[in-house]
């Protein structure tokens, strides 16, 4: 991958390759922490927050909340690998440094995050072998279904909601198991909401583990790999 790639919205490879050259020798320096959480910012809002507000800004119910919910399954993915900073590979053994199943991840995310955890840890009314609890549901269902099928199932509907009565309602209704409600523009705002604190929390230097596992994912996403004469290539 070339230095010039663009990979933080405007922001290049360049920029994060001399970032982490300063944090190599200050990992303690606030204002590099800053400037790493913002390109990751800038990842998340041109990669997936513009495009799902550009969808929603249509105003429409013509089925484009598949998209809008593909995009964020993608998200939910993508920030479970920020948090314990592991590069995707295809079948392989999972190692401090690599995964190679999405579900493990996607369920993990679900399961231990707040505020969602809440409702992805309920069991279901009628759970099978593979199926126990809504989060297990949710990616067989929900994130399984629409990207392989580009469709929901087993009773999970998309659907949107009134401004006026937003603030009563969850972002995903399972009070009837027989009808589960994703709402769509809710379940974006809950997952935008958590990415501003999960920056904020990788900026103010609350969680060392938390920023080294950052850097290690930052090195994946401009193809540096194995680099042990940085703190978080040595687990």
């Amino acid at each position: 991958m070339d230095d010039s790639a663009r990979l933080f919205g405007k922001k290049t490879k360049k920029d994060w390759k001399q970032l982490r050259e300063r944090l190599k020798t200050d990992f303690n320096n606030e204002k590099d922490w800053d400037l790493a959480a913002d390109l990751m910012r800038k990842r998340f809002q041109t990669r997936y927050f513009t495009p799902i507000e550009h969808i929603l800004s249509l105003n429409i119910t013509n089925g484009e909340g598949f998209s809008v919910i593909s995009l964020m399954c993608s998200l939910i993915e993508f920030f479970q690998s920020c948090i314990e900073g592991k590069n995707y590979e295809l079948y392989a053994e999972e190692t401090d440094f690599v995964y190679g199943s999405s579900s493990g991840k996607f369920k993990a995310f679900l399961l231990n995050e707040d505020p969602f955890k809440e409702i992805f840890a309920q069991k279901l009314s009628k759970p099978k072998k593979k199926l126990q609890n809504i989060a297990d549901d949710f990616y067989s269902n929900v994130r399984c279904g629409l990207l392989h099928e580009a469709s929901t199932k087993n009773n999970w509907v998309i659907r949107t909601s009134k401004k006026s009565i937003r603030s009563t309602l969850p972002f995903i209704d399972i009070a009837n198991q027989d009808e589960k409600i994703i709402y769509r523009d809710l379940f974006y705002t809950v997952l935008k909401s958590y990415s501003i604190n999960y920056l904020a929390m990788i900026s103010s230097s609350k969680s060392k583990k938390s920023q080294l596992n950052f850097c290690r994912k930052m090195d994946s996403l401009c193809e540096i790999y194995n680099d042990t004469t940085a703190p978080w290539w040595n687990p």
